[in-house]
């Protein structure tokens, strides 16, 4: 991976991981304490992208900042593995999206035909009353 979208990476992943943290209105210096880092000046490396939050720290990570671990470790995998995420999420996620994006479309179609169908009976009924 170009080392350019590797840095932008993991900017991108720093910027999630500090709204996570300010979400819940925790310092850098709380957050390492609960993360049992060392040094709490790592925590502004991962945020500043100079730094990847280790694998390892991924769960405990997310429970602090309350965040689904699912959900947290797919965000972060965006951003730190670009490739990966894009080998095992887009195709089937594209799918799944597309497939429910037309159901909920057709859903809609339907609930606005049966109101302008209601619309009309109301319309006719005023103008016979």
């Amino acid at each position: 991976m170009d080392k350019e979208v590797a840095a932008q990476g993991r900017r991108e992943a720093g910027l999630y991981l500090k709204e996570l943290r300010e979400a819940i209105g925790l310092s850098q210096r709380e957050i390492a304490s609960l993360a049992g880092f060392e040094y709490y000046t790592f925590v502004s490396q991962i945020e500043t992208g100079a730094a990847k939050l280790p694998p390892a720290q991924m769960k405990r990570y997310a429970e602090i900042v309350k965040a689904s671990p699912r959900e947290f470790a797919i965000t972060l995998l965006r951003h730190y593995e670009p490739h990966h995420y894009e080998m095992i999420f887009t195709d089937d996620l594209a799918k799944r999206i597309t497939d429910r994006d037309r159901d909920q479309l057709a859903s809609r179609e339907e609930e606005m035909d049966a109101l302008a169908a209601r619309i009309a009976k109301l319309e006719s009924a005023l103008s016979q009353g």
